[in-house]
């Protein structure tokens, strides 16, 4: 076909174009995202499924949720995703706005251990014991009523999302959790992989990585003696302490690209995405 026969048609799209009559005729802009660093990964691994489902996003950088809130009231953000919910401080920085967030899932830190750990009986530890290990105060099994054998304990490092909110409950603050050294981990499948191939191997990460066969994910001991374990229910109603939301919060009630954005979270291929991220889904679910 020759060029002549297709310029008529494209300079017809180009008037009705022009006069405002062929909606969204120019590209509309990238909606731009910022991150806590502990969902950092999970929203990369986000990116390609929702230029799929025709949502235009990219990551413009990780930030702490004062700085994210300020871009927001200043609008440079379209979105951040943040995992703990605004305090009145974060309101107070844009008092003008009707911050708007929406919950997409919620995240657990579990101890996981090797086999040969939980058949020796230890099924719970108490956060005394758990800072206890941390600080090589305790290092061997035996110290703990299991096997006579090394703690083999595999760490992130400081700053990563799962080693965050773990120092978070366990200390209280970040900042006083103490710089052990112990051998790293760099991804959830590397933290699994260290405990299920070494003997009396304990590390953090998700629960959803524990099997039952190879895996064990540990209960945690509470103040009045009664074991708790990091299962669903246990999550979901906070009775499992090391637990916390995962949020996208907008400067306003979310229409158009945020709100597809928004839907895309809590529809089918959203949720099926943040469970493979080891997180639960939020029990919300996007509008038909």
């Amino acid at each position: 076909m020759h060029s002549s026969h297709l310029a008529r048609p494209f300079g017809i799209f180009l008037l009705l174009a022009a006069l405002g009559l062929i909606p969204n005729a120019a590209p509309a802009q990238s909606l731009r995202l910022y991150t806590s660093p502990a969902l950092g990964q999970m929203l990369a691994a986000s990116l390609h499924a929702l230029r799929e489902a025709g949502i235009d996003a990219s990551i413009r950088g990780e930030a702490s949720s004062a700085t994210a809130i300020q871009l927001l009231a200043e609008d440079k953000a379209d979105a951040i995703f943040t995992v703990r919910p605004l305090s009145g401080e974060d309101r107070a920085l844009a008092p003008d706005k009707a911050f708007f967030e929406v919950k997409i899932a919620t995240q657990a830190t579990a101890l996981l251990v090797s086999r040969d750990v939980w058949e020796s009986g230890v099924r719970a530890l108490t956060k005394e014991q758990i800072r206890g290990v941390y600080e090589r105060e305790i290092t061997g099994w035996k110290q703990l009523g299991g096997l006579d054998r090394p703690i083999k304990f595999f760490n992130y490092t400081h700053g990563q999302g799962v080693w965050e909110h773990f120092a978070q409950w366990l200390y209280g603050e970040i900042r006083r959790a103490p710089l052990g050294s112990f051998d790293v981990v760099v991804s959830a499948e590397d933290a699994r992989n260290s405990v299920e191939f070494n003997g009396g191997a304990m590390t953090i990460a998700s629960p959803a990585l524990s099997d039952g066969k190879e895996v064990f994910a540990l209960a945690l001991q509470t103040e009045a003696g009664a074991p708790v374990a990091p299962d669903r229910e246990r999550i979901l109603d906070r009775t499992y302490p090391i637990a916390r939301p995962v949020l996208i919060v907008f400067a306003d009630r979310p229409t158009g690209p945020r709100g597809r954005l928004r839907d895309f979270f809590l529809g089918p291929k959203g949720r099926d995405l943040i469970t493979r991220r080891g997180l639960i889904p939020s029990e919300e679910t996007a509008a038909p």
